[in-house]
């Protein structure tokens, strides 16, 4: 499935990749996409509610994602707190206002990407900023979306309306796209070093 814009083409992770991204910023970028980490598994329970309520399989992916706000706060212990944050705030709000089948659309958009966005950047934090692997759960297990992109696809072929879900994934993929914009050209790249 081709999504565009594609999230690591964005300049944000391109420097990511290069390990051009200063910690300060780092750490901003940690706090702020917490907003949107924390968010994701109401916006799941969203969807599920409205489509299959009470399924099983839609209670397991809203469980995941209520763990995966753990497992990011784990890998942001080693950054020194930031004195001033970017707020994804305005994508939560856009995400909350679709109809179920927009956001299953968006949600898809995401997820389909997450394998390969987790990959690249946690090989950039243990190559770049000598990040410890063990405390980079989270982007282990959004290597294995296998099941979230399965059940997303089953509901958008049985209980989504086709049109809303084809707009919500070209709406997610530009949102998702344009929500790195805030963490671009914050600070220069002089602060590098792992933190410990």
């Amino acid at each position: 499935m081709h999504i565009w814009p594609r999230l690591l083409d964005h300049p944000f992770y391109t420097a990511w990749t290069r390990g051009d991204i200063p910690l300060s910023v780092l750490a901003g970028y940690h706090r702020a996409y917490g907003e949107l980490v924390r968010q994701l598994p109401s916006l799941w329970k969203t969807v599920v509610t409205a489509f299959r309520p009470g399924d099983p399989l839609g209670t397991s992916v809203i469980a995941e994602e209520t763990d995966h706000v753990r497992l990011w706060q784990l890998w942001g212990k080693a950054l020194t707190p930031p004195e001033n944050t970017p707020s994804l705030t305005p994508l939560v709000v856009e995400l909350q206002r679709m109809s179920p089948s927009t956001l299953l659309g968006s949600l898809q958009a995401f997820e389909v990407q997450q394998p390969e966005v987790a990959r690249t950047k946690r090989e950039g934090l243990v190559t770049h900023y000598g990040f410890d692997p063990a405390t980079l759960a989270y982007f282990d297990e959004h290597e294995k979306e296998e099941e979230h992109i399965r059940y997303g696809r089953q509901l958008a072929r049985v209980n989504a309306d086709p049109g809303e879900f084809d707009e919500g994934m070209r709406r997610g993929a530009a949102l998702f796209y344009r929500s790195l914009d805030v963490f671009v050209d914050q600070d220069p790249p002089t602060d590098r070093r792992h933190p410990s």
